[in-house]
């Protein structure tokens, strides 16, 4: 069924004058450069789900959407003298334990690593900073921090409402205040928030 354009007159597709008006029917052909009223629908759906992907992979990839504050610092042995910022962090899920991993800004600034493990209890384990070996900087020296030397050993690991990926978001936190028979002393202050 085609449209008279004079009077708007419903006619058959076959018919080459309007039974109303008696103009003749011109035929325009669809032009190629144009497309059709379908075809921009579907165009616009198609780019408004590549900016929603867009949107996604550049908020969730790379740092995430993890938000870490606080510090930690280290004097002495057996940990080393330095001082850790936090930048982000990931959920312990990913390498098969309930906890988080608070990472500093680059390969060589450390991490922290924080578990509750159903039958050793809480560990937190020192990523000592510069100590990673190439080519993948996965093997780091660790030290795990004993909580018969801390006056203050406080962590809380809880589980978000949020999934991303199938990994369960992380928020917690780590208080720390120790003191070595190596002389050494560790402070710890940090909050980890949907830590993926």
């Amino acid at each position: 069924m085609k449209n008279c354009v004079s009077c708007g007159n419903t006619m058959q597709e076959k018919d080459l004058y309007c039974s109303q008006c008696g103009r003749r029917v011109e035929i325009v052909p669809e032009s190629p450069l144009k497309p059709s009223r379908k075809k921009r629908s579907f165009l616009l759906i198609i780019i408004l789900v590549a900016v929603q992907i867009a949107a996604f992979g550049f908020f969730f990839m790379g740092k995430g959407c993890s938000k870490t504050e606080g510090n930690l610092v280290s004097k002495g042995e057996p940990v080393g003298t330095f001082t850790f910022e936090p930048d982000a962090c990931r959920s312990g899920q990913r390498m098969q334990f309930y906890g988080a991993v608070i990472l500093g800004k680059d390969k060589h600034a450390g991490a922290v690593v924080i578990i509750e493990d159903p039958i050793k209890g809480k560990i937190v384990k020192i990523e000592v900073p510069g100590s990673c070996q190439p080519p993948d900087y996965e093997k780091c020296k660790e030290v795990v921090i004993d909580p018969a030397a801390c006056s203050v050993y406080d962590m809380a690991v809880k589980k978000s409402m949020t999934t991303v990926n199938n990994i369960r978001l992380i928020d917690g936190h780590l208080r720390l205040n120790c003191g070595f028979k190596e002389g050494g002393s560790l402070q710890a202050n940090l909050n980890f928030e949907n830590c993926d």
